[in-house]
Parts: C-alpha cells; sequence; structure tokens
C-alpha cells in the first residue's frame, strides 16, 4: 500500500514450519535453466500489461497480453475495466494473494477510494454469485468484506469474459495502511479468502481457459525505483529484461502437500561495499523459505536477522535510513539454488514524497515474522511465476 510496509499477504497460508524446510536440505535438487531459446519467451499465446512505463518495444499486440503497472509511490497498480460497458478502476497487483475484488460506491461514503469504484447496477453482464460471503483479512489488519460477483473484466486490450471476482461494500480506507484500492491477486486459487470448497478459477486460469495466453504462468519486470511503470506478462517471459538465464527453482509446499504461495527457499545474505563482503546472516542460519510478495512493500524478515541488517547499514531504530544511502556504490546479494540477486544500495533507501525522508529497504518484522521478499527485493528480480508446474524462474532484471 502507498506509504505503508506491510502491503497486502495472507498469513493464513504461510505455514513456515520446520517441515517444509526438509525440502530444503537439497537446494540444488530440481534446479534447471531456461534458455533464451525456450518457447516460453514472449511471443505467441502471452498477454502483456504495462504498469505505466514506457511501453516495450518486444511486445507482440497478437497474442501477448501486456500490462502496464504504475508504481505509486510503494505499490503497483494495473488499469483494468470492469462490467459492460467497462468502467475504469486501478488495482494493486498482489502476488501474494489470489482474489481480485474493488470497492462499490456504498463502500466508499465515508472512505476515499483512489482507484475508483465500480457501480454494478450499469453493467449488462454483471452477475451477483453470493452476497455477503465475500471476506478477507490482510497481514496489516485490513478487513474488506461484500459480494463474489461475475462479471467481464478488460485488461491489456482484450477482456476476459464472467471472471469471478468480488465487489467490496465494506472495508475503504480501514487498516494501517487506509486501503483505498482494491487488489489484483495473481497467486494460486488455493491461496483464495473463501474455504477450500469454494475455490474458483481466478484471472490468471481465466485467460489460459479463454485461449487468450497459452500457459498458466506469468513474468514480473518492476524496473528501478525511480521509474514509474513496469510490466506484467501473462503466458511467459521477456528475455530482453533480464541478464544471462532464468534459473527455476521449485516453490514450497505446505504441511500438506498443496503449494499455495510463491515461497522459495532463501539460502544466503550478503552485503558487498568497498570492495569487501560481509555476510549478513547469523553463523547458525540454515536456508529459510521466503515469500515472494508484490503486495508488501519492503523486504520483511524477523528481528534477530533485521538487526543484523540494520546494524551493518546503520538504518535508524524508527525504520528511516540516510537518503545519501542511494548515492553509495555496493549491493545486498540473495542468494538462492543456483542463482544469485544482488540489490543495489539505490534501491534501500525509499524516499517518502510527503516528508521527504528515506524508508530502509528491510523492516522488522517482530521475532517470529516470515520472510517476506517485497517491492525492495522484486525491482531488482525478474521473476517468471510458473503456477503449472509449481516454479519460480529467478534472473538479475535490466533496469531500463
Amino acid at each position: 500500500m502507498p506509504g505503508h510496509t506491510l502491503s497486502p499477504a495472507l498469513l493464513a497460508f504461510l505455514l513456515l514450519i520446520p517441515w517444509a524446510l526438509e525440502s530444503l536440505a537439497n537446494p540444488i535438487a530440481g534446479l534447471n535453466v531456461l534458455a533464451r531459446s525456450s518457447t516460453a519467451d514472449f511471443g505467441h499465446g502471452t498477454l502483456s500489461l504495462p504498469f505505466r512505463r514506457r511501453p516495450s518495444a518486444l511486445i507482440s499486440r497478437s497474442s501477448y497480453l501486456p500490462t502496464t503497472i504504475d508504481n505509486h509511490q510503494l505499490s503497483y497498480l494495473v488499469s483494468v475495466g470492469v462490467g459492460t460497458p467497462p468502467q475504469s478502476l486501478y488495482l494493486s497487483l498482489d502476488t501474494g494473494s489470489s482474489d481480485t475484488w474493488f470497492f462499490s460506491p456504498q463502500a466508499c461514503t465515508t472512505g476515499h477510494c483512489a482507484g475508483g469504484t465500480f457501480d454494478s447496477s450499469t453493467s449488462s453482464t454483471f452477475t451477483d454469485l453470493s452476497t455477503g460471503t465475500f471476506l478477507i483479512q490482510y497481514n496489516d489488519n485490513t478487513k474488506i468484506s461484500g459480494d463474489y460477483i461475475s462479471d467481464n473484466l478488460s485488461l491489456g486490450g482484450v477482456t476476459v469474459e464472467s471472471v469471478e471476482m468480488a465487489l467490496a461494500s465494506t472495508g475503504a480506507g480501514s487498516g494501517p495502511s487506509s486501503q483505498t484500492y482494491g487488489i489484483m491477486g495473481v497467486g494460486y486459487p488455493s491461496n483464495e479468502a473463501g474455504p477450500a470448497a469454494n475455490e474458483y478459477p481466478n484471472i490468471v486460469q481465466d485467460l489460459v481457459s479463454q485461449g487468450i495466453i497459452s500457459s498458466y504462468s506469468y513474468s514480473l519486470w518492476l524496473d528501478d525505483l525511480a521509474s514509474q511503470t513496469g510490466t506484467i506478462l501473462f503466458g511467459g517471459y521477456n528475455s530482453a529484461k533480464f541478464s544471462g538465464q532464468l534459473t527455476v527453482i521449485d516453490t514450497l509446499p505446505d504441511a500438506d502437500g498443496t503449494v499455495r504461495s510463491f515461497l522459495i527457499a532463501l539460502s544466503s545474505l550478503n552485503g558487498s561495499y568497498n570492495g569487501q563482503t560481509t555476510t549478513l546472516t547469523s553463523s547458525t542460519f540454515t536456508p529459510v523459505p521466503a515469500l515472494l510478495d508484490s503486495g508488501t512493500s519492503l523486504i520483511l524478515m524477523p528481528s534477530a536477522a533485521y538487526t543484523i541488517v540494520a546494524n551493518w547499514f546503520g538504518a535508524n531504530s524508527d525504520g528511516t535510513i540516510d537518503c545519501g544511502l542511494a548515492d553509495k556504490s555496493g549491493s545486498v546479494s540473495f542468494g538462492f539454488a543456483g542463482v544469485s540477486i544482488d540489490v543495489p544500495f539505490s534501491e534501500l533507501a525509499v524516499l517518502d514524497e510527503d516528508t521527504q525522508t528515506c524508508y530502509f529497504g528491510f523492516a522488522d518484522g517482530g521475532p517470529d515474522s516470515d520472510w517476506i521478499l517485497g517491492d525492495t527485493f522484486l525491482r531488482s528480480a525478474y521473476v517468471y511465476y510458473d503456477l503449472g508446474n509449481n516454479q519460480i524462474g529467478l534472473a538479475q532484471s535490466v533496469f531500463q
């Protein structure tokens, strides 16, 4: 959410328990590399949505779905149309949740809905599927409730028909993040807010089933902190946006063996400055599950781990840092099975335009916090989310 660290990522499915760590014993197992010649590279059967940066010259208009994403301070927004005729909305893109929802006019009588509202009475394709049964709570205690609905969703120049979503009647302006935008959740359906018995196809599955994209996957390119837009590419990846090759890592299941979220094994954390490399973890550190979540602004970590990192950088106790960090040459390297992602110092001093202070790119989540790799990390990583094969492709992002 704009100006806040903890944006949506459902806690209910972050089952980071010792059982899950058993699969980390051999972090190289299942390692694979996608070469640039792979048919997954964007072309036929994909859809690109820019976030409102300059559109990629490489996007094929024929069968990709390009969607532009706006960098709205500390969240990323996608422009969509809902209903017939389409009503324009901005939704916050969230890989850490799986429901797409937006506010009704009734939800915004006392709160400000910056992303717009949807008036169901003016849509000829609207269906109310279940009144009052949608309820979702995010880890910043934001609570949203309303109806499950079905309607057309337009994005990236195409229309997806009869998409199941939710129309929120309460929750505008709620929570510490003062919720003013709806959410486009692009996680696994098993991570939806409702009970497992009511699991439904979400937007990514609908894109596949309606023949708009050919692969149950998408990739995310946020560009650097100074950029105003990025791109989500449904159905493939764009090799012009990363260096080298995509290294493929298996996502981690929960205790029941179900993959519900984009958890991968983080095996190391090192800082480099003035030609020296420093280990930024304790001597007893072992690989941990880390969630890739575009709905969280910063890198969230347990208190003990945060203290080591904050001390090395000289971060302030209130979570701010000297804005001069952005001008220093150095980086933090995140190690995974077969690949490392380097986050430069310039990405770790996040300017609050209202106060002209800088937030530190890492945040203390508390003693028992999960590891959540939010936008501070994701801007430096090109991530290919292969939901069909329960895998993540990682490579160093190319800033443009």
